[in-house]
Parts: structure tokens; sequence; C-alpha cells
């Protein structure tokens, strides 16, 4: 088909199939032009016969410049390259005999990727013969992009494509660096033959104007040089040309490379001579090339990051491909840091810095001979002491017996079974003051005793002294509560409060200006986020990235032991915070909005460039600014580190820490941020599809006096979004600020001239060991509050320590673990019970007092239940994977929408030309202004000029082709063509058969000469096909002309010719080869407009091309009734049009197997890849088989943008059998159409699945409009529907029929728009529902259509009336932002005008206004036969059907004999019974009367 198309040598205006040459690219950068084939042909036959030379020994150096187009495709031009030269030479070569299985080594030097080449021979088995390496420039949007394009890994699976991009600039010297990569290449593949594509496009001097190379061969990594490296290979080598848009650079390089495959030594000052041409090379005339003096960017530092930038990339391209995957999972290992820090937070000591009364503490006795107290819980103690101390020291012998019988001795849990021992008996101590009691910590004794005795009830003595054991308040820690975090959060303010009031002023005014500017970072980041075009979300998602790694490196640092003292945490943090700021993220996410393809190339100001994939731009961005990003981690790493190790106590600990952080902060940088920036690509994009938003002006021009406060304040919004000018900014004061206050942080840290709020000098603290506990014995007025402690020297617990270090006699440290004291409250006869011998702090005994509601307090109840789930061990797993489910279901239906809205993008630069088609003469202005438009939305490559036809270029072998003889002799051809023939008059008269023949045989214009007659008769005689005839006159409308007269002499009425259908002033170019065949004229339909009708929320005019009166005015009352309840609501529930074939297999084993295939996920795939693969706009979305038999029937379901698409379906569809067949040799492919599809014929497939676009519309009539405008009620008109729409259509068994005529309609607006009115079979599928509202007042109305098939791009559409309609409602051809919105639009607009009609035919039936409508509007003239519209007798000429036999007279009868006479009296006839209730026969009456 691709060959046919371009060897033809006709015009393509010419041609019945002159639009197919989008298909095959033939447009915007690779235009048709004449002589193209020949063109064609001598570029392929050229690179083949230098190909042939190297074949057959004759050569082994061949060269062929014009050849070497690397972009072309197999079946499509791109890129300025039309033919495929090079993979034709390269499967030449592999099929030579000389050499065994030879390999074949492709270089090129282009600026361009060669996708040409690379992509045909990627994924290779291995081992592959065939090795492709292409040295390029690579940037965002550069073309062509793709994954190959870019620096090949090393872990490769594909190691026969490979890539080397550089940057701009690049030089010689770049070359001469990766040169020896080259050479290494070629000595692992060991090629039998090199195919070099010379580029001379990077050359210095080229327009192009992005590299700097040179081209002597003295300069080391010069083109030259490195041609001359490949030549003293010594392999059979063919030379090919290659891009280039400076013709004299492009000749000068060709010619200096020829000299050196030659073997001779060109020079630069050799003098180019005299010819046609010779101007160009001006002022020189020289074989020089002048040298650049553009900076190379391609230094050694750039070449390392670009490895940098390429790893970087490859971890950015897996997580594009999964960011929902990748934002759950750092959820979700957010979660569960989130919860181990919350309970290291509830059990740490920060709260209860000192030794709480309920938390006990334990006894360390040294080598040094002396006892210290600790609060470390990871040393297992010796033995356990539990005290019990008297408010009032005393000799009490019932409290004493009563502990020691009654609590301490148990029967289950005797005391000498649990005690420690000393001599073999347990030890205790009792004194007055106090009983203290040994246990042994493995028994577990001592916890049973301390429950106990707190459950006891304590006896009385016998004076009366009373004792009570005093409840000790509960430590944060043994909270099984959510009120644990309101108490810790009073204890984090007190123990603040208390630092802050011991500290100097000056400290408090540093830790607040850090805080006053971290908070300013935020607000900046906020500011420039907006001005690239984010508001809220994208800084929001900044700060929660950098959360969710301060929480990860919490229980990092715990694991890797690093203290982390929260005083020191809240004097740093807002430090690290402004000092490292949020530069990183704002770089990333700029590299991202200004990606050339940010929004898909759906704008004017991305010049042009192929829409990518969101993934594609991402990691586009990540490879360009991510080297850098890395290295400020790693620097920022590194600066920490030295604090880590300098030896400050305080700074070491927060420096260590903070490494951490800024580490996991990294790895969240290029995962977990990376996928939101994902994301909020795909976000852009759909907002660009779905309100059209173009990319906002810049503000500069912007009247400040107009400008809103908040656009003062924040700036305006995407203000940065497109990238800004090359100019330096100066340097911001506050950067300069931040790094002051960072280096005051340090300084007054590490010179101790400030103590800040913590409760020790940096001094002091460096001599003290690092720990975030603070020693229990400290002073109480250090601490600044004042807590119960333990005396180790009190004379009831000294003894008991001594005895125990007796007992040990080891010279290993002992560790006594010893419990709060339990407080017995003594009560003499006549005390008061309200005041506490023990103090009245708070903090010391009393404990928490309980809420004075009997119920717990609703917020309290509402956390103690969610502490109790979160800290559940099963249920917090479920509530972590719910969490996780449904995040991922929201991410899958945003990645639908994501890649629905790509789609619709990446056909939007095809889809909007397709309404322009050449014409030979006489455009309309419709056609002028499509082509101005296209002329505008082509990309920027398309200005470089496009190169000129070969004239001596010619492979440099013993075989060469005469191209200039074949060019002269077609210029000749087409300069004798050019000039018209005179047309004979029309009234001579008319010439002999003979004669006439004669000169239509003489050429192929000789039957212009000829006049209408002349042709007639040549058509008459058989000579001419009628069908032919725009081909053969290469005028439309005079083949309108005589084809009339044809037809109108062959029939019997003769009356064609001159009739009225009409045929002047209509653009037939576009009809042919698009939308009729023979034509004859045009028929002219009246159009007439409904409405206006506000449809989601904007007001469309209806056009409605008819020749039913009322139809137009029924659905304009319709409208109005719509408009003044709100007007109408739609949604777009599905968008595929399907095509069904059919298929036969030999049994029905093989056809149920292929059925699984199909079903399957690989056979789907593998069906969906092969139908893609056929048009850049078509894309599969699902696949529905049926089974009758050994027959199978496969429904294809997909997306055609703006464009019908049943020739774009029926294309992919036959690719995909092809592929399937090769699955199933055995199958038979019996027609592509199976009626499964179902077109143009009614079936239920289509009312249960849909096909096309699927549309609701809903609307809801206020109940007064009803009345006054429609005249009727919504109770009447909910039962009629329910009657009529619903039970009658069911009873009549109709498909999709559950309206009153939607068809009507549908089929109005179909003709205005140039659609397939034969589609109106399944379009019209309709159900209509009314039912009351708002409490029966107002009526709600529904219109579901689930099968519309509409278009806005070929077909009829193309006609310039049907087009100007579609232009009326804004939705002509393509949507250049949105590919398919158009179609979509006009389908919304469909339903609800069918919803207008239907509104306001139902409402005429309720109310009985239909037949008079009818009579005013439609029946008016002329009068019928009879006169007037009173009864009249049936026509004569037609015979009277009989009554129902139930109806007639018995036979035999006097009516059944008056009856055959005709002369039965009236009398005699049955009567019916009148219809007193209906509104119809009401009717029937007043127009009677009147």
């Amino acid at each position: 088909m691709a060959a046919d198309y371009v060897l033809d040598p006709s015009p393509p205006s010419e041609r019945p199939n002159g639009n197919a040459g989008r298909e095959f690219g033939i447009e915007d950068d690779c235009p048709w032009f004449k002589g193209l084939n020949v063109y064609m042909t001598a570029v392929a036959g050229g690179t083949l016969a230098a190909a042939e030379s190297l074949i057959d020994g004759s050569a082994n150096v061949a060269i062929a410049w014009d050849g070497g187009r690397h972009h072309a495709q197999k079946s499509s031009a791109s890129g300025f390259c039309y033919v495929a030269d090079v993979p034709l030479a390269i499967m030449r070569l592999k099929k030579a005999k000389m050499i065994p299985r030879p390999r074949i080594m492709y270089l090129d030097f282009d600026l361009h990727w060669s996708d040409g080449v690379s992509k045909p021979f990627s994924k290779q088995r291995p081992p592959s013969r065939i090795l492709t390496l292409s040295i390029h420039h690579s940037s965002p949007g550069f073309f062509p992009t793709d994954q190959l394009a870019q620096l090949t890994p090393e872990d490769t699976a594909d190691p026969y494509t490979l890539s080397i991009p550089l940057a701009g600039g690049a030089s010689a010297p770049t070359f001469a660096s990766i040169w020896t990569s080259v050479e290494s290449i070629k000595e692992a593949f060991k090629p039998d033959f090199v195919v070099v594509q010379c580029g001379v496009d990077g050359l210095a001097g080229d327009p192009m104007a992005i590299w700097n190379w040179s081209l002597p061969v003295e300069d080391q990594g010069s083109l030259g040089w490195c041609v001359q490296n490949v030549l003293n290979w010594d392999l059979k080598t063919l030379l090919l040309g290659g891009g280039g848009y400076h013709s004299a650079n492009a000749a000068r390089a060709w010619a200096y490379l020829t000299l050196l495959a030659v073997g001779k030594q060109p020079k630069a000052d050799m003098p180019i001579p005299e010819h046609g041409s010779w101007p160009r090379y001006a002022p020189s005339f020289t074989m020089e090339i002048e040298k650049g003096n553009m900076r190379d960017e391609n230094q050694q530092d750039y070449l390392q990051m670009m490895l940098v930038g390429y790893a970087l990339g490859r971890v950015a391209g897996r997580v594009s491909v999964y960011p929902i995957e990748t934002i759950v999972t750092f959820f979700v290992l957010t979660t569960l840091a989130y919860f181990h820090v919350l309970s290291a937070i509830k059990h740490s000591h920060f709260f209860t810095p000192i030794h709480s009364p309920t938390n006990p503490l334990l006894a360390t006795y040294t080598l040094n001979k002396q006892w210290s107290l600790t609060t470390s819980t990871k040393l297992q103690p010796t033995a356990e002491i539990v005290q019990l101390q008297l408010s009032i020291p005393g000799h009490y012998p019932t409290l004493q017996t009563q502990i020691i019988d009654d609590i301490l001795e148990t029967r289950s849990n005797k005391y000498s079974s649990v005690c420690y021992r000393y001599n073999n008996s347990c030890l205790s101590s009792v004194r007055p003051e106090a009983y203290s009691f040994a246990f042994d910590p493995k028994a577990g004794g001592a916890r049973a005793f301390i429950h106990g005795l707190s459950a006891a009830s304590l006896s009385e003595e016998h004076d009366g002294t009373r004792f009570e054991v005093v409840r000790q308040s509960e430590s944060i820690a043994d909270m099984r509560s959510g009120k644990w975090v309101a108490y810790a959060g009073r204890a984090l303010v007190l123990r603040f409060w208390s630092l802050a009031k011991n500290a100097d002023s000056a400290d408090i005014v540093v830790v607040l200006l850090g805080y006053l500017f971290m908070h300013l970072t935020f607000f900046k980041l906020f500011v420039s986020l907006r001005k690239l075009g984010s508001n809220f979300w994208l800084a929001f998602c900044v700060l929660i990235s950098s959360c969710f790694a301060f929480i990860l490196a919490l229980p990092l640092a715990n694991y890797l032991d690093i203290p982390v003292d929260p005083i020191a945490l809240s004097e740093a943090l807002p430090f690290l915070v402004i000092t490292i700021g949020f530069d990183k993220p704002l770089q990333l996410a700029r590299a991202v909005f200004h990606h050339p393809n940010f929004l898909a190339g759906s704008t004017p100001t991305n010049n042009g460039l192929t829409a990518v994939p969101a993934s594609q731009v991402v990691t586009d961005a990540i490879r360009q600014t991510g080297p850098n990003v890395l290295r400020d981690y790693a620097i920022e790493v590194a600066v920490l580190s030295l604090g880590a190790i300098s030896g400050i106590s305080g700074l070491k600990e927060f420096c260590a820490f903070a490494a951490v952080v800024v580490t996991v902060d990294a790895i969240s940088m290029f995962t977990l941020y990376v996928a939101v920036l994902n994301i909020m690509v795909e976000v852009k994009r759909i907002k660009q599809t779905r309100l059209g938003l173009s990319v906002p002006p810049s503000p500069s021009g912007l009247n400040t006096s107009a400008i809103s406060w908040r656009t003062r304040l924040l700036g305006s919004k995407g203000s940065e979004s497109i990238p800004p000018s090359i100019t330096t900014k100066p340097e911001h004061p506050l950067a300069r600020l931040k790094l002051l206050l960072l280096a005051s942080f340090v300084a007054l840290h590490a010179l101790n001239l400030c103590t800040t709020l913590a409760p020790d000098t940096v001094i002091a603290r460096r001599k003290a060991p690092s720990s975030i506990v603070s020693d229990p014995t400290e002073p109480s007025s250090r601490r600044g509050l004042t807590y119960s402690t333990v005396n180790l020297s009190s004379s009831s617990l000294a003894p008991m320590l001594q005895k125990v270090v007796e007992e040990s006699a080891a010279n290993n440290e002992l560790v006594v673990k010893i419990n709060a004291p339990v407080q017995i409250r003594v009560l003499l006869p006549g005390d008061s019970e309200t005041q506490s011998p023990f103090g009245d702090d708070p903090e010391t005994f009393s404990s928490p007092k309980p809420s004075r509601r009997d119920s717990p307090d609703r917020l309290e109840s509402f956390m103690t239940s969610w502490t109790t789930l979160v800290s559940d061990p099963i249920l917090s797993k479920w509530i972590v994977v719910a969490l996780a489910v449904s995040v991922f279901l929201n991410g899958y239906l945003l990645r639908g929408l994501g890649s629905s809205s790509l789609l619709q993008q990446q056909q939007a630069q095809k889809a909007e030309t397709q309404l322009t088609i050449p014409e030979k003469k006489g455009p309309s202005a419709a056609a002028v202004e499509s082509k101005r438009v296209e002329d505008e939305s082509r990309p920027a490559a398309a200005s470089v000029p496009v190169p000129s036809r070969v004239e001596n270029h010619s492979p440099l072998a013993e075989r060469t082709l005469t191209i200039p003889q074949v060019v002269a002799a077609f210029e000749e051809q087409v300069a004798e063509e050019a000039i018209e023939p005179p047309r004979r008059d029309e009234n001579m008269p008319c010439r002999p058969l003979e004669e006439c023949i004669q000169i239509f045989e003489s050429s192929p214009s000789g039957i212009r000469e000829l006049n209408n007659e002349e042709i007639i008769l040549l058509a008459q005689e058989g000579k001419i096909a009628a069908y032919a005839l725009e081909k053969l006159l290469a005028d439309f409308e005079r083949a309108v002309i005589i084809r009339r007269a044809l037809i109108s002499r062959a029939s019997a009425t003769k009356t064609l010719e001159t009739s009225d259908i009409p045929l002047k002033d209509y653009d037939y170019s576009r009809v042919m080869g698009a939308c009729c065949e023979n034509v004859i004229g045009y028929m002219p339909i009246p159009l007439g407009i409904a409405g206006p009708l506000r449809i989601d929320g904007k007001l469309y005019p209806i056009p409605m091309a008819t020749a039913e009166g009322t139809l137009v005015a029924s659905t304009s009352r319709g409208c109005k009734a719509l408009n003044v309840g709100g007007g109408v609501t739609t949604v777009i529930t599905q968008d595929a049009m399907t095509r069904g074939p059919v298929v036969d297999f030999p049994n029905v084993t093989e056809a149920a197997r292929a059925k699984r295939w199909v079903d399957s996920p690989q056979g789907a795939t593998i069906l969906r890849d092969a139908f893609d693969s056929t048009s850049r706009f078509a894309r599969m979305q699902s696949l529905r088989c049926a089974l009758a038999g050994r027959t199978l029937y496969i429904r294809f379901a997909t997306s055609t943008g703006d464009a019908m698409g049943m020739n774009m379906i029926s294309k992919g569809v036959e690719k995909a059998l092809a592929v399937m067949l090769e699955q199933f040799p055995q199958m038979n492919i019996l027609a592509l159409s199976g009626n499964y599809c179902t077109d143009k014929k009614p079936a239920a497939i289509n009312w249960i699945e849909g096909r096309g676009k699927s549309v609701v519309a809903e609307a809801v009539i206020p109940g007064k409009v009803v009345k006054s405008v429609l005249k009727t009620t919504v109770a009447d008109l909910c039962n009629l529907n329910n009657k009529k729409n619903l039970i009658g259509s069911a009873m009549a068994g109709s498909i999709g029929g559950f309206n009153a005529h939607a068809s009507n309609i549908l089929t109005a607006i179909f003709l205005a728009t140039g659609q397939d009115p034969a589609q109106n079979v399944e379009s019209s599928n309709c159900i209509t529902l009314m039912e009351p509202t708002n409490g029966g007042e107002d009526l709600l109305m529904t219109c579901s259509m689930p099968s519309i098939e509409v278009g806005t791009v070929g077909g009829g559409t193309v006609l310039a009336p049907q087009a100007a309609v579609l232009e009326m409602l804004g939705i002509q051809g393509a949507n250049s932002q949105s590919p398919g919105h158009n179609a979509r639009k006009l389908a919304r607009i469909i339903v609800a005008s069918v919803m207008a009609g239907e509104l306001s035919l139902m409402s005429a039936l309720a109310a009985g206004h239909l037949i008079r409508a009818h009579i005013s509007l439609n029946r008016s003239a002329p009068p019928t036969p009879g006169g007037g519209h009173a009864p009249f007798p049936p026509l004569a000429s037609r015979p009277e059907t009989p009554a129902p036999f139930k109806m007639l007279p018995p036979p035999g009868s006097k009516a059944a004999n008056a009856l055959a006479s005709g002369a039965l009296p009236s009398s005699l006839l049955p009567t019916r019974p009148s219809l007193l209730g209906s509104p119809l026969r009401t009717t029937f009456r007043e127009e009677s009367k009147e």
C-alpha cells in the first residue's frame, strides 16, 4: 500500500485515495512533491547498489551520500526521510554469501538519534549479527524521543542496540574521549561490514546550532578523524550521507570524506571550482569550514554526571511506571515507622526525665565500690527491693502482721519461695519508718506483692489508728488509653517551660528567629510552586515527603544507636530546614514543568513536539537535574558527617541524626517525590484536556492596579510555567542570611557562648556521657520540677544493699532493681483525711483526677478506642492493609484517567489536519482557514528546508546509476503535462467517433480537448468509464455535468439532465474519494436551528436538517422548558467504537482454545500491541468473544479520537487477526465484520455493551414550567412515559426503543453535521425516564443513549456546509488540546437535544396538542383530495381493505348482499363506543367544529 502510494507519479488530489498520504507520513516535514517516486527510487537504489559493490568485491569502500535516511520507517516517512534505505542495505549485506554469517556494524554520527535503524534491529535474539551504535545529541523533547536513545546501561538486555547521547556544543575533543569506547565495541563485535552514517548537521555553522564539531582530519576527534579511523579498520565500509541543513557545508564535508575514502589527503584551502551553486560557498570559496566558538558542555564532569543521571533516570523510570504503588509503599513504611516512633515516645524518659513514682530504678555497684542510680532498662538485676514508707514512723503490730502474714505470705505464693536470700534466709528489713523486702527477680514475686498490697484493705490498730495505701500516679508508659497523649503534651509543655525560665533572653531570640525563618521557608516554597502553576498540592507533597523522611529516619537512628535529644532537636531543626531548604525539589519540579512536552504537545508553546508519556517527562527531568541534586545531597551529608565526628556533645548527636534524615530525604526525593510528580503531570494534562486551559501569560504585562492582594502576596500562578530567560538573577540576601544563622548556631555551640534551652552548657554536656536521660540524683533546682527520689543511703535501704554486696562476693558489677516506694498514709485518731503528709505537689504522688461525670469524655473515649485498635497486633495490620487497598484503587482510577488523557493528546497533532484535502482550484474559505491552522501547528523542525533533489550523487563504485538522465526525462514529461490543451467550444458540432477516439488516445490530456458532447459520445460507446470522469478531466464540476447527461439520456424519463437537482457552486473536491461516487449533484435539505439549549452550563444552538414540519419548533419548545430549569447535565460513560470479525476453526476444540487465548492477558496483550501498531490514534480498549459452534466472533472495542473511526479500526483488526493467525494456523478469517459489532442494524449488544459514545443526560424541569410552557402536569407526563415509552415498548419487544422519537432529533442532527445517517439505527437507542421530584412538584427527566456513533473528522464532516455547522458549534475537526473532545461534545449535544424533543412530544401527547400542531404546521398545503380535513371516501384507484371478519355481516344476509353491491346502509354498520373522556376525541371534535 505505501509503495503503491509513493510510486504513483500523479498528485494526491487526482487520486481516489489521495488522503491516504497521512497514513504513510506524507505530511508536515515529509510533504509530497513532484518527482517523489523517482527520488525515492534513486535514494534506495543508490544505497543498495553501493552495498552490492561491497558484496561482489568490486569495492572495499562504497559511498552513497544521498542515502542514510535513518528516520524513515518501514511503511511511513519521518523527519525528512522518505525511504528506509539503511535497513535495506543492512539486510542486503546480511544475506551476502561471500562471508559465512556476516556481522554488520552500523555507526551513526548524526545529530539526531537513528530511530529508523536502531529500533527495527533492537531486541534481536542473541547472538545478533547486526549492531547499531548511535552517537547523537540528547535533550528533553529533542527529536526523536525514545528510551533507546538514552545512554545504554551496562546490564542492558539488548547489547546490540547502543547509544551515546551527548550534550550541546559537542566538539572534536569530546568525540576523541569517547572513541576508545567505539574501538572497544568494534573489537568485541568483530564486524565484517561497517555502515557509517555521516551526518553533517553537527558541524559548526549548521543552522541547528547544537554541536560544534569540526571536519579536518588533523583535529583529533573531528568528523574526518573519526571516518579515517573507521577506514583504518580495513573492513568493507559503506559510507552514507545524513542530516545537514547548510548545503555548502554538506557538500564540503562529503567531498572531503570522499577524498579520504579514495586515499587522498584533503586540504582545507583547496579551492572550489566555479559551477552553478558557486556563490553559496562565499566568502572563502574553499573546502574550509569555519570553526565555531560554542562552549562544549561535554566535559569530563558532565560525562560522569551523565552516568549518574542515567542511573537516577533508571530509578525514576521504574518509579514512573508504578507511581501509585511507590506512594502506597512509602505510606505503609511511614505508617509502620510512625507506630514505632509513637511507641518509643510513649516509653521514653523525656516526659519523665526524673524518677517517676511508678518507674523502678536500677542501683548499680561499680568496681569503685559505690552505688549509683540509672534508668537503663537493659541491665539484668541481681535482686529486687520493694519499700513501704510510713508517713508517721512507729510500731504498728497489726499492720506489720497483716503485711507479712496476709499479703506477703499467701496460700499460692510463699515469700520464702520468691525472696532474695542472704545467709540462707530471706533478706528483709522492718524499721519504724519503712518496711523493705528483697525478691528474686527471676521469681517475679515483687509485682504480685505490690499488686496485692494496692488491692488490700488495711486493718486498724487497737487504738483506732488507720492506714491507707496512697495510690501512685500512673506513668505515661503504663497508660493503656489515649489519654497518655494529653499527659505527654502537658509534660512536654512543663519541661520546656521550666527550661525556658532558666535560659537567657538572647538564646530564646536566636531560637525564635530560627523558627520564624523556617516558616518563611515554607511560605517561599508555596510561592515558588505557585509560580510554576500549583497552588497547594505540590508544595504540600514536598512537605509530606520531607516529613515522611523525618519519621523514617527516627527508627533508623534508633537502630544505629544515634541518641535523639528532643531539646537539641528543637533547637537545631529550624536551622537545618532553612539551611538545606527546598531548593532541590523546586529544581526538579521546575525541570518537569519546563519540559517541552509537559502538557504532551497540546499547547502552542511546545513548538509542535511529539507528545511523550508523563513518565518520560519526569525521567528526562531527573536525568537533567538529578546529578546536581544528588551532588548537593552528598555535600550536605559530608558536612553533617564532619559535625558528627567533631566530638562536641549535643552537636555531634544532632549532626549524625541530621545526616540520616538528609540521606532518607534523598531516597524519598528520587522515589516518592518522583511518583508525585508523575501524578502531577497526569493531573495537569487532565485539567488541560477538560478545561481547555492554555499556558498562562507572564504577569509582566499585567496592570498592577487590577492585581488582587492574593496575587501580590503569592505571585501570579503559573508565571514560571514558561522557562525563564538565560539572564542571571542576583543572589537573594535571604540565602546569605540563612548561611549566617547556621554559622552562628555552630559557633555558639562550639565556643559555649550561649546555653540555649538545655539544662547544661555545651562544655558541661561534653564532659557528661551522651544521653538524653539526666542523672536521677541531680538536684531538683537544676531539673525545674520536684520528684520523689530513692535515697540509697537511707537507714532502711543501705543495710540491705550492703548485704547484697556481701552475698554476691563477685568482682563483676552488681545491679539491684529498686521499685518505687509504696506510700502508706498513717491516720491517727481524729486526723483529717484531706491533707497528704507527703506534700501537695501534684506531680509527686497525686493521681490524675478522674472526670466528674460517671462516663468518660467523648474525646477521651474515642482516643482510647482508637489507641486500642492501633496497638492491637492484628487489627493494626489490617488497618494498614485496608488503607493500602484504598489508595491502590484510587491510584488505578487516576492512572486510567491519565492514560486516557495521554492517548487523547497523542492523537492531536495528526487528527487536527484531517479536514484539509488538497484541491486543484478554487479552495473555499474553510479550506484556506484549515490549511492555515495546519501550517501554524506543524513542528518547528518543519521550518528547516526540505532537502533538494539530488542531481549528481551516485555511489563511488563501478556500478553506478544514471540518475541525471532519469531526472531530465522526468522534468521534460512534467513540462509537457504542465501545458493545458485548448478545449473545444461547446457550441461547435460533435466530431465523429473515430476522430474523438484518436484525440482521446493521442495523449493523457487529449480528452480535455473534447467538448462535453464528444465526451458523452465516448462514454456511451464504452470508451470512457463514467466513474472515472473526475480523474480524466481533472474538473469535478464538468464531470458531474457529463455524468448527469449520460444517466439522463439512458433513463426512461430523460429528465435528470434538466432537473432541479443543483450541481453548481459546490466543492466536489471534498466529496471525491471520501463521501460519494458517481456524483450527479447535491441534495439540499432545509436546515433549522432549535434552541439554544444550555448543556453543561453553556448555550448551544441545535442544528437540525429535516423535512418534517413541527420537529424544529417542538424541539425549541423543549429547549425553552429545559433552560428554565437550569439546562441539561450530561456525562460520558464510555467511548469505544467496535468491530467484530468472524473466524472459523476446523473443530470446536481449536475454537475454544482460541477463545481462551483471546480472553487471557497474554493473548489480549499480543492483539493489543498488533492493533495499536497500525495507527497513531486508534488504541484497543477491550475484547469480547462469543463462540457459536466452531465459529468465533471477536468484538474489538477501541478509542478513535475525534473520528468515528470505522476504517481506522478495520485496519487494526486486520493486523491483529494476522498476528492471531500465526498462533492458530488453522484459523480461517471469514470476514472483518461478522455482524457482532453491530453496525447499522438493531442489536441487543449495542444496547447492553454500548458502541461509540455512551451518554446519559439529566434535567429537572420546574412544575410551573411544565404547566405554563408544556401545558400539562408532572403526574400526567410521568404516567404517560411509563405506559408509552416503557410498557408500550416492552409490549412491542423493542430493543433500545424505550423513547418517543429519539431517532427524529438524532437523524436531523446527523444530516446537519455530516454523520452517517444509516447509523441512526443503533445511535438512536434511547431510554427516556421521568419521575416526580422535590415532593412531586418538579419533573426529573433522564435520557440514556449507549451507542451514539459520531465523529468530527472524516466522512461527511469534510463537506463545507457540514463543516460550517460543526464550526458554529465550536467542534469542527480534531480538538488540538484534547483529541476526542469534539466528538464527545457532539454526542452530548445530541443527547441533550433528544431530551428536548422527547419532553416536547410527550407533553403534546399528554395535553392532546399533537394533531393540532401537525395540521397547522405540516399539513396545511396543498389540501389533500376530498377537500379540507373532513372524512373522505377512499380513492377509486386504491383497493379497499376489508374490515376484520368479526365486523362483517353473516353471509347471505341483507347486509352482506348490500355490502357486496356497495350500498350498505349506514344504519346497518356496526357501532363503536364513543371516546368521551379521550383528549384525542375532544381534539377531533374541536377541529371538526372549526
